[in-house]
């Protein structure tokens, strides 16, 4: 992979959307002042992300864990904000929060239909993708590297889509 499409990956990956929960945080904090000398409690900020993502995000005794939700955890703890923080299908969570039912999505690369929908904030966590070839295939460095083989990739995300802008390379 060269040099500029990891550096274009590093950026494009795992950004939290932490403008949005800091606009959210603030629409609350407005709610939450006293109506009649008592103070209505705060809504958690609603976190959803994908419920099978390791190291990122993941279930484990049936609580969401990882790398990212350590994350969203310490920031909420800086924020005096509650969090609530669901994992589930990677669809029906962007669903979710296009739908105004939860407020912020974990783990979400941009990409041009994304940023239509979505406001991203800077990368809060750097990500990389990596190709794994067979130990006797040698010389794959970049995408480039990939024409003419078949490539196993997920269906949905950045590999895919970046995967898919060269047309020698089949998917």
């Amino acid at each position: 992979m060269g040099k500029a499409q990891r550096i274009d990956m590093r950026i494009a990956a795992m950004a939290l959307i932490v403008g949005m929960m800091l606009f959210l945080w603030m629409v609350d904090q407005a709610k939450a002042q006293p109506v009649g000398g008592v103070a209505e409690k705060k809504r958690p900020v609603v976190f959803l992300g994908n419920e099978s993502l390791p190291p990122k995000n993941f279930m484990k005794d049936g609580r969401p864990t990882g790398i990212v939700i350590d994350l969203v955890e310490a920031l909420a703890k800086r924020m005096h904000q509650p969090v609530e923080i669901r994992l589930m299908n990677w669809t029906e969570a962007q669903k979710l929060v296009l739908e105004g039912r939860a407020d912020a999505l974990l783990q979400i690369d941009p990409n041009p239909e994304r940023l239509k929908a979505y406001n991203f904030s800077e990368p809060l966590l750097i990500t990389e993708f990596t190709i794994f070839t067979s130990a006797q295939r040698f010389g794959v460095g970049s995408i480039r590297d990939l024409r003419g083989l078949k490539v196993g990739v997920e269906e949905k995300g950045l590999p895919i889509l970046l995967l898919k802008k060269d047309p020698q390379v089949i998917v």
